[in-house]
């Protein structure tokens, strides 16, 4: 399928999600499948390589964290619509938009919601944009025509 997605490579592994509904993990030297995983719905939200998990977005409304060397899943959270904003992990937390208009801060060991802010309200006010985390602030642009500096809340 096509890939939207931007490659993270990490340890000599690429990984990178495809229109066919699957997130690659492929050897970089030789271009070998390692393992894929299949969300059942487009992949084109980067990877976020952490600590030996994978943080990605689906079209299937769901992030999740994958085993990096095993594609073993390790935990999948559900939002209210498509994610294909591209995982930011600091601190032990994952930022994320949503295509539901909030930007989520998941717990990056259980997936647990720590917390989530609503950009706009209205299904438009998507949150594609990828966030950046700087100094405790993540900053992320919304379909409402607006960047937003949030505190992480540490």
């Amino acid at each position: 399928g096509d890939v939207q997605s931007s490659p993270a490579v990490v340890d000599g592994v690429v990984y990178v999600g495809s229109w066919d509904d699957y997130l690659y993990a492929l050897d970089a030297d030789s271009g070998q499948l390692r393992w894929r995983y299949d969300t059942g719905w487009w992949v084109v939200s980067s990877p976020a390589v952490v600590d030996g998990v994978v943080y990605v977005g689906s079209g299937d409304d769901y992030v999740y964290a994958l085993d990096a060397d095993s594609g073993q899943l390790r935990w999948r959270y559900e939002t209210g619509h498509w994610v294909r904003s591209s995982p930011a992990v600091v601190d032990g937390v994952v930022y994320v938009g949503s295509n539901d208009g909030y930007v989520y801060a998941l717990d990056a060991a259980s997936g647990q919601l720590r917390w989530r802010y609503e950009t706009g309200g209205d299904l438009g006010d998507y949150v594609r944009s990828s966030p950046a985390v700087v100094d405790g602030v993540v900053y992320v642009g919304s379909g409402d025509g607006f960047v937003y500096a949030l505190s992480t809340g540490r």
